[in-house]
């Protein structure tokens, strides 16, 4: 935001990559809590 003025991104740019983060965030999530891995000890706490 800082640099709004300097360096331009085009919307569609900044929407993909909010939209790849909170994708990979859910995916990561059920990938951890469905099976994929177990969580670290004490993780939970």
């Amino acid at each position: 935001m800082l640099l709004s003025r300097v360096i331009h991104v085009p919307t569609y740019v900044s929407l993909s990559v909010i939209v790849v983060a909170v994708g990979g965030a859910v995916l990561v999530s059920l990938w951890m809590t469905r099976g994929g891995t177990t969580p670290p000890e004490g993780a939970d706490r």
